[in-house]
């Protein structure tokens, strides 16, 4: 049950100025959207994004709060700190928080054709550029966009547009049976659906 809500934070929480030139933001452009998150016919929380570009840079802020009670309780926070240059993920740092500390941190770094993924401490290799990862689901709807890959383990996810403005996202890896809808309405994301064996969980935007 835990991976079902860890699974939220693929789809990209806060994103702060890491190694972002900090002169002239206030020129930035600023979208912000707000999700409610609701799984076995309840609320569980909710979604606040912020996406500012700013020349060749792009960063989304976003901080997710979970607060689940039904046969156990969850209570979680999760943040993501990165940023993109010329369309290509420079970096990225992601943690979960429970209990006031860090349950999970995950870090990619650009590393000139590749990245590391430093997850808790251990560092493996992404290879291949990452021009579209969960932090930019929100603002960017994927058209003509074919993979996808997640901030929280690196994972690589396939993109399929399935209807107008509406997309499936599924893992390469077919042992995993979770996959994502998403629902688009004037490029800014409406609608995701998270698909689980167990549980389904649902992001509308307010």
């Amino acid at each position: 049950m835990k991976g079902i809500f860890i699974s939220i934070l693929k789809l990209g929480v806060l994103v702060n100025l890491f190694y972002f030139p900090v002169s002239n933001i206030c020129m930035a452009q600023k979208q912000t959207a707000k999700y409610n998150i609701r799984a076995f016919g309840m609320d569980i929380g909710e979604l606040n994004v912020e996406q500012q570009i700013n020349g060749h840079d792009t960063i989304v802020k976003a901080i997710t709060n979970i607060d689940f009670r039904f046969i156990f309780t969850y209570k979680g926070n999760y943040l993501q700190e990165g940023y993109y240059h010329n369309s290509d993920l420079r970096n990225s740092h992601l943690r979960t928080i429970r209990k006031g500390k860090v349950n999970s941190d995950t870090h990619i770094i650009k590393n000139k054709d590749s990245y590391m993924l430093i997850k808790n401490g251990d560092t493996s290799c992404i290879h291949n550029k990452i021009r579209y990862s969960g932090s930019l689901v929100y603002f960017n709807e994927p058209k003509n966009i074919s993979t996808i890959v997640y901030e929280m383990d690196g994972e690589r996810k396939n993109i399929e547009a399935v209807g107008k403005h509406t997309y499936h996202i599924f893992s390469q890896n077919k042992s995993k049976k979770n996959d994502y809808e998403y629902v688009y309405e004037s490029g800014i994301l409406k609608r995701a659906i998270i698909k689980y064996p167990l549980a389904v969980i649902y992001l509308e935007r307010k």
